[in-house]
């Protein structure tokens, strides 16, 4: 399983950093029109937004290597979440997020997306 890949200060991600958890509701109506709604997983898949800035070219070459390489493997990896530390081993590059751009000759910025696939 690979590793997020580390910057050169040794840094998983650079602040802020935007974290969404999502839920799966089911809804039950009832014959007298009442409803009830109850979580089908108790464990939720979250997913990550993930701004860097300052980016040095061999540090976005292997940002850039990274998600190309589980793109084509369809694999997983391991993200330690960067709000509360815990090592989630089952995410995925989200498909499309990744976006690069070059603000001078040494380097730029990119912004990735994270997934974890809890089932």
């Amino acid at each position: 399983m690979s590793v997020w890949p580390l910057l050169r200060s040794g840094a998983k991600v650079q602040m802020p950093v935007r974290r969404r958890t999502g839920r799966k509701y089911s809804e039950v109506e009832f014959w007298g029109g009442g409803k009830q709604s109850y979580e089908k997983e108790r464990e939720a898949p979250q997913e990550w937004i993930l701004h860097y800035r300052g980016l040095r070219e061999d540090e976005l070459s292997a940002l850039l290597a990274f998600c190309d390489e589980q793109a084509r493997q369809e694999s997983y990896f391991s993200f330690e979440d960067p709000v509360n530390g815990q090592v989630v081993s089952d995410c995925r590059v989200i498909p499309g997020s990744v976006e690069v751009s070059l603000t001078d000759r040494t380097g730029g910025e990119a912004i990735v997306g994270i997934r974890s696939v809890k089932v």
